[in-house]
């Protein structure tokens, strides 16, 4: 049996190098300057790109422009980009460039 994210039982699911992690999101904030998306734990689903020319994203697992990275400087493409990462303290991005993005979370 596998569990869940809560540590339920869930299952049987399949295991292995072809099993893919599912995170989904309940929540959502759209963002073109750096800003906090969540304070506290939670689940980033993913990043969905509207628009941007030459912009760049670095997230943190905090609540400021600083602490543990998540990830440094990346550039996301325009469309849907799954990021199914956790965090502990908070999802703080720092935006570069011009970007239009909106984060999908839980």
């Amino acid at each position: 049996m596998s569990t869940d994210f809560s540590g339920n039982a869930r299952g049987p699911f399949p295991v292995g190098p072809l099993a893919m992690q599912v995170v989904v999101g309940n929540k959502y904030v759209n963002l073109s300057a750096s800003a906090i998306i969540k304070t506290g734990e939670g689940w980033l689903a993913g990043i969905f790109v509207n628009s941007g020319s030459a912009g760049t994203l670095v997230l943190y697992d905090n609540t400021a422009a600083s602490g543990t990275l998540i990830c440094n400087t990346f550039s996301p493409v325009v469309g849907w980009n799954p990021c199914p990462i956790h965090f502990s303290n908070g999802l703080y991005a720092t935006v570069g460039g011009t970007l239009d993005c909106t984060f999908i979370y839980s």
